[in-house]
């Protein structure tokens, strides 16, 4: 029987080695594939102990309880073993026993199916170093993640310090200039008063780069807040133009727009969609030569997209530009060549209109790309298109509570008649008293100047003079402006005390505060806040914000007494 397997040749061709052993344990027959694994001839094998073949274990001690198992059981499994091969080294393998009887003569033998497992170690070991490479690889990327992530963090923070910091003499620089030219412009020469225009202009740019940085870092965050009503686009794209209507006719450059009739109404953030038009057809200005066009398309581009596009007749955008453009700081144009004119041809700019046009994009539900056959095309075919769609059914909501209540009412009534009318010469006595907490001279100054004629002033510096002064009866203020950003006790602390305290829980308290982080306000509002004031401020929504104020709390207490009463 042991002869016919070679000469069927069945077993000779299996992938597998195979070893026939008969019950006294000596091998009978070995397959070509056993011969090629161990370099053993069939010869050299045969009649030889398969105990000699085996390493690390002594299988003839075991050889008599193995057999009674494979035969009662019909199986038996090695799943790791060693075989000795030729030049005295082990080849690791994985062995199965099976039982074969010959029924006519009751002859029994142990069938050795044994399987190579040297390349499976092989491979299991290649991976695992290729696993450790990769683990050491992601570390190294986790490490530069968390670098870039800390770097990044970092710029934010720097952002909005930078960003307080610039906010807190703009105030000054605004504030004052205000004053000059709406109440003393009759006093102020023609060169002066140009001068004092300038310097407002010059800090209200600086305010826009200020907000521009602010934009970029909430937008990072994904902490930009929405307040999504029902506008229509082509009245905004129209306002855009209007606005940008000085650097049109100072590049003799002309507007068109194209608005489909009959457009629905898009349902986003009346302010943040006109910043967008703003940031993109200034855009299209600085980059296109004198007397050529910018036009402006707003159509629905198909059921579900509003498609505006935005065409200029400028230099173009080549290839390699068009993933950048789109990054915070980048800017076309060499840096060398850099010029804060907003309307000059090529003139630089901070590079963060595009990256924060895209986040307002994204932020809406849209998408936007840029078209362009570059510089090297023909005259007729040069210029670029930014393509934005945005979704007919927009889903967007009002961000959070804080964005809804923390907003300053506008100001509609003339700075002198609004207070003039309660504040008389003949009642100066019964001024209402404020007190104005911040450690910064140049902020109380300014607001002594501002509300001084109509209210007695306070000033203090730090926390405990303000608990100190409200829980005076005889020093009771009427109002508190405080600075968020306090040494010591933060304003949020110091309105918290306030307001637990019986004696001093009914004075009403506004913030000062350059909004620079957007939990500011929310802050304000947790801890009993009741107003918020935004620095730089102008000089009537200061007056307005604290006369409401102070009104409010006078209705609240008569109201309280009638009840009483």
């Amino acid at each position: 029987m042991i002869d016919n397997f070679e000469s069927t040749g069945i077993v000779e061709n299996l992938q597998e080695g195979i070893i026939i052993v008969n019950l006294g344990g000596r091998i009978e027959y070995v397959n070509t594939m056993l011969e090629d694994m161990l370099s053993f001839t069939k010869n050299e094998l045969c009649n030889q102990p398969v105990f000699d073949l085996v390493i690390g274990r002594d299988l003839q001690e075991e050889w008599t309880l193995l057999v009674n198992m494979v035969m009662d059981n019909g199986s038996y499994e090695f799943s790791e073993a060693k075989l000795l091969r030729r030049n005295g080294r082990a080849l690791p393998v994985r062995m199965s026993l099976y039982s074969m009887r010959r029924p006519a003569d009751k002859d029994s033998w142990i069938v050795f199916y044994v399987l190579d497992t040297s390349r499976e170690i092989s491979t299991n070991n290649e991976l695992e170093k290729k696993y450790e490479e990769v683990k050491k690889e992601n570390t190294e990327l986790q490490r530069k993640t968390d670098e870039l992530k800390h770097i990044s963090e970092l710029k934010t923070k720097f952002l909005g310090i930078a960003s307080h910091e610039l906010k807190t003499p703009l105030t000054s620089i605004k504030g004052y200039s205000e004053i000059l030219l709406e109440s003393m412009h009759e006093e102020l020469s023609a060169p002066v008063k140009r001068m004092v225009e300038r310097i407002s202009a010059a800090a209200d740019k600086l305010h826009n780069v200020v907000n521009d940085m602010l934009d970029v870092s909430r937008i990072e965050q994904q902490r930009l807040r929405l307040r999504p009503t029902e506008i229509n686009l082509g009245a905004i794209a129209e306002d855009a133009v209007d606005e940008l209507f000085h650097f049109f006719s100072k590049r003799n450059i002309t507007p068109i727009i194209h608005v489909q009739e009959n457009l629905p109404l898009f349902f986003g953030d009346k302010t943040r969609i006109h910043q967008i038009f703003v940031n993109l057809i200034s855009n299209a200005i600085k980059y296109s030569p004198d007397t050529t066009t910018v036009t402006i398309s707003i159509l629905v581009g198909d059921e579900d997209n509003f498609h505006i596009i935005i065409k200029d007749q400028g230099l173009g955008i080549a290839d390699s530009e068009k993933e950048n453009i789109f990054a915070a700081f980048y800017e076309i144009s060499n840096t060398a060549n850099h010029s804060t004119g907003g309307s000059k041809f090529m003139g630089g700019g901070t590079g963060l209109g595009l990256s924060i046009v895209k986040g307002l994009v994204h932020n809406h539900g849209g998408t936007i790309w840029v078209e362009s056959e570059g510089p090297d095309a023909p005259i007729e075919r040069r210029g670029s298109e930014f393509h934005i769609f945005f979704p007919l059914k927009s889903r967007l909501h009002w961000s959070d509570e804080e964005t809804q209540v923390g907003i300053l009412p506008e100001i509609m009534s003339p700075l002198a008649p609004v207070l003039m009318e309660h504040y008389d010469d003949h009642d100066r006595s019964e001024k209402k008293q404020i007190l104005i907490v911040d450690d910064e001279s140049e902020t109380m100054e300014l607001c002594e100047v501002i509300l001084g004629d109509f209210y007695n002033l306070v000033r203090v510096d730090n926390g405990e003079a303000v608990l100190k002064m409200a829980l005076d009866k005889q020093r009771h203020p009427d109002l508190i402006l405080l600075n968020f950003y306090m040494p010591g006790l933060s304003g949020p602390q110091i309105c918290r005390l306030l307001k637990s305290l019986p004696e001093s829980m009914s004075i009403p308290v506004a913030f000062f505060s350059a909004a620079t982080q957007d939990n500011e306000i929310d802050h304000c509002q947790k801890c009993g806040g009741d107003g918020f004031i935004v620095k730089p401020f102008k000089s009537r929504d200061l007056i307005e914000k604290v006369d409401s104020l102070i009104r409010r709390d006078v209705a609240q207490k008569k109201g309280s007494h009638a009840e009483t009463c």
